[in-house]
């Protein structure tokens, strides 16, 4: 079907992947021509305030001449992964709760949120995990994915921030 291997593929995603043994078990990567390349996650939950588990998230990988995948897979490779990182820790470190990193991402009660792709929260935490976790080149074969707002790799202490809190 496509001229990538499941070992290419794992050798992409292993230095673009941090905590990868705390999701990999929990992850799955579809490679395929059929849909674009997206993530999708979801974890379930019990009790009031809500207590995730169960985590589990699927990155489809569209390998189609010209994709994005096949143009830039670094960058593609770890913006998903990233995906699937941030929602992770959405959901069983901070319980759903956007909070702490929009006060930390300076956004939070921003208007443009969510309004289209690049406001996308859930877009732009996935390309901060690109540009902060992923490899040099998954940070520079494609620009930070939202030009209005600071690129995460000028943000003074940005990255521990990631390690020491939302990760935490």
């Amino acid at each position: 079907m496509t001229n990538w291997t499941p070992q290419q593929i794992y050798d992409l995603l292993k230095p673009n992947a941090y905590e990868l043994t705390l999701l990999g078990r929990d992850l799955t990567i579809n490679v395929q021509t059929q849909i674009a390349t997206q993530t999708s996650s979801g974890a379930s939950w019990s009790g009031n305030p809500p207590v995730y588990s169960n985590f589990s998230a699927i990155i489809y990988l569209n390998v189609s001449n010209g994709s994005t995948f096949s143009v830039i897979p670094d960058a593609t490779i770890a913006h998903e992964y990233g995906a699937a990182w941030s929602q992770y820790h959405l959901w069983i470190s901070h319980s759903d709760d956007w909070t702490p990193y929009l006060t930390e991402r300076n956004l939070l009660n921003n208007q443009l949120l969510d309004s289209n792709s690049n406001w996308s929260r859930n877009e732009l935490l996935a390309d901060d995990y690109r540009m902060l976790f992923g490899t040099p080149v998954a940070q520079n074969e494609q620009n930070y994915i939202n030009p209005y707002i600071p690129d995460p790799r000028t943000v003074a202490g940005l990255k521990d921030w990631f390690l020491n809190v939302w990760a935490a």
